[in-house]
């Protein structure tokens, strides 16, 4: 692969300060984000996960998280270590899965 010189120290400096440990890193990184890009502009299915650390000692605050999953079933699901739960999201079906 052929790249400028003034292209690759550019590159350099943002792989740096986003923390790469060296080039081919980043390169992975950006084409699987150029494949998921794809893939939602061909509306095609995706999986995503958010993942939360939460103090759950501190008060009413299991109360707010299960009313925030309540008010939106369709895209809010829970995955606790007793009962995994997966679910596609609209447009793609509506079943869901227990497992795993």
């Amino acid at each position: 692969m052929s790249i400028e010189d003034d292209l690759l120290k550019q590159f350099d400096s943002v792989i740096a300060r986003r923390g790469y440990k060296n080039r081919s890193e980043a390169i992975r990184d950006l084409i699987r984000e150029s494949l998921v890009e794809e893939a939602v502009d061909r509306n095609k299915d995706v999986v995503a996960t958010l993942s939360m650390v939460y103090d759950h000692h501190k008060p009413d605050l299991s109360n707010q998280l299960n009313a925030i999953q309540h008010h939106s079933p369709d895209i809010v699901l829970v995955c606790n270590s007793r009962t995994p739960r997966f679910r596609q999201l609209p447009g793609s079906g509506d079943h869901e899965r227990q497992g795993l």
